[in-house]
């Protein structure tokens, strides 16, 4: 990461603990805001909530979608979305995660997908040479086909 940058803010969205550690090389300043804080203050001021949406939404280069949006989206566009979440580390693409456990799609309510779905949706990207599936993980392949399945409004003219 370079100065100055945020991080940890996804799991305010999907209540897991945050997938990396970070530690500094050079000196620096850094700024710890307790999640308990953040929650109570998004508590009291729920019109903040856009504002962390859209700070998490420029990282990855989507569109964020609400919950609610989410649900709605189409099962493939809903675990696309979830595959760049994992595979780009809620951030700039590093290139070093390309692996994804399977239980970690699986861990956020907003796919509403049941295992048999999941996998449907899993091997039919499968079949289009996005991922590799494996023995309880996968392997993301083609990130930029990945995005125009995720921003499911392009998606329909390119796959």
């Amino acid at each position: 990461m370079r100065a100055p940058m945020w991080f940890g803010e996804v799991s305010l969205f999907d209540g897991l603990p945050r997938r990396f550690e970070v530690c500094s090389l050079e000196q620096s300043i850094f700024l710890h805001v307790p999640q308990q804080f953040l929650l109570e203050l998004l508590d009291r001021h729920p019109e903040y909530w856009r504002w962390f949406a859209a700070l998490l939404s420029q990282k990855i280069g989507l569109p964020l979608q609400n919950p609610e949006k989410m649900r709605r989206l189409p099962p493939r566009a809903r675990v696309a979305w979830r595959l760049l979440m994992l595979s780009e580390g809620y951030g700039p693409l590093s290139h070093a995660r390309r692996l994804i456990v399977l239980e970690d799609i699986q861990a956020v309510e907003c796919l509403a997908l049941s295992p048999p779905a999941l996998l449907e949706v899993l091997q039919d990207l499968h079949e289009r040479k996005i991922v590799r599936l494996g023995k309880g993980q996968l392997e993301v392949f083609d990130v930029d086909k990945l995005r125009r399945v995720a921003n499911f409004s392009k998606a329909r003219a390119v796959c």
